[in-house]
């Protein structure tokens, strides 16, 4: 099995120099509200799942669908550890699809979208296919939620509403919502400080795929960076692709506009890495820009079906670079990885879960030149169970947050995992 370029232990602190890290240091740890946070699961498709929000308070905001197939929120306060809880929403069902999205709000008040996971068969019989939000009528208050909001727009067909992923973009003041829509396509609606939500359209329709995935990200003022693959591997050769919304228009990492309306497909796009006959499948995980505007994904590709590979693309200026990260072992269940994210603070940074000794640990692994060498140090090790799907909030800046599922997951809807968070430190301490 080839192994990734990786900075070595001795050189570990030449790279920490690189980017103003210090001198390495053993893996930090003991923040206040450490620990396990609530029993429940999510998906890496809906997002953001925690944000973080100073203003009268330092706060880490939560969301999970719990174990019994509630939607939960929960707030982390950053000074006193202290953690408030609050349920959205009982019964919408225990599938881990169902996990809430979070978005905050100008001035500091979470609004919340979620909705059951959706399709031909789907939900079960009882749970309407809806999408909900809630939104605080008090700012950075768990316990001020106002009452439940019900989106009337989607496109058209029957597979209701999946995948929920909120952007404000302040200069336009202007709510994005995507999700997976009623044809099982990348939709969306926005909506206007004040106003109602526009008519839902589809944001994507591939050529091959019969139901693209979609990873969103936002810099909050004017752009969204949206990355994608056709379809789940396991139907399709699947590929990696990208394109963002700003100002108006839809455009490549180079900046020229993709002429035309809705919807776009994978030839409109970058192909960051194209299906194509013999090369491995990939899925994408996540996407996030640079304070440069300079996007990064991370991504899973499928050499075998028990050879799962960690990926990383990275726009420099002028192309795309794509390097292995490391090797993800076998997975966790079907084609789910143990999971990767990026720190959207610092796209440099990645978080992810791997096989070590037949367990899943979290890490977290740091390039300086584009994916090219990597370090990495552990956040979890030597655990009994395993540890799956790791993000850090969105907002949070100067110090790391990791969170995670901790348990048993056997499949989407079966599972016992505790969302587990861990302070690691301040990026000097890094290490």
């Amino acid at each position: 099995m080839r192994t990734p370029k990786r900075i070595a232990v001795t050189t570990a602190a030449t790279l920490a120099a690189a980017v103003g890290l210090g001198a390495p240091a053993p893996p930090a740890g003991g923040a206040r509200g450490d620990g396990p946070i609530g029993a429940g699961a999510w998906s890496w498709f809906g997002d953001p799942r925690a944000v973080y929000y100073e203003g009268a308070h330092r706060r880490t905001y939560v969301g999970w669908i719990s174990t019994h197939g509630n939607v939960r929120v929960a707030s982390i306060d950053g000074d006193t550890g202290r953690i408030h809880t609050v349920t959205l929403k009982h019964g919408l069902g225990v599938d881990d699809h169902n996990d809430p999205s979070l978005l905050m709000l100008p001035g500091g008040r979470l609004e919340v979208f979620y909705s059951p996971h959706s399709g031909r068969f789907l939900p079960p019989k009882g749970i309407p296919k809806r999408m909900y939000y809630r939104v605080m009528r008090r700012p950075e208050d768990v316990t001020s939620f106002g009452s439940t909001h019900v989106l009337h727009t989607n496109t058209p067909g029957r597979l209701g509403w999946t995948y929920p992923n909120p952007v404000y973009l302040s200069r336009e003041h202007r709510t994005w919502l995507f999700w997976r829509g009623g044809n099982w396509m990348p939709s969306f609606s926005t909506r206007r400080d004040g106003s109602s939500w526009t008519d839902a359209r589809t944001l994507i329709r591939t050529r091959r795929g019969r139901r693209p995935y979609v990873k969103v990200a936002s810099d909050g003022r004017r752009t969204i960076d949206i990355a994608f693959s056709e379809d789940n591997p396991d139907h399709i050769r699947t590929g990696i692709y990208y394109f963002r919304y700003r100002a108006g228009h839809y455009e490549h990492a180079d900046g020229r506009r993709i002429p035309g309306g809705h919807p776009l497909d994978e030839f409109d796009a970058d192909r960051v890495r194209p299906e194509k006959p013999g090369r491995a499948s990939a899925w994408v995980h996540d996407v996030a820009s640079d304070s440069q505007g300079k996007p990064a994904i991370v991504y899973v590709t499928y050499p075998s079906v028990h050879d799962l590979r960690y990926r990383y693309a990275r726009w420099d200026g002028h192309r795309w670079l794509d390097h292995e990260i490391v090797a993800a072992g076998k997975p966790l269940n079907g084609p789910y990885a143990g999971g990767i994210s990026l720190d959207h603070e610092n796209p440099s940074i990645v978080y992810l879960s791997r096989r070590i000794h037949g367990v899943f640990e979290v890490e977290q692994w740091i390039t300086v030149d584009d994916g090219r060498h990597w370090a990495h140090r552990a956040v979890t090790r030597h655990s009994s169970e395993n540890n799956v799907r790791p993000v850090t909030p969105r907002g949070e800046t100067g110090h790391y947050t990791v969170l995670w599922m901790h348990g048993r997951y056997r499949r989407y809807t079966e599972y016992v995992t505790t969302i587990t968070r861990k302070g690691i430190g301040r990026a000097h301490r890094l290490f």
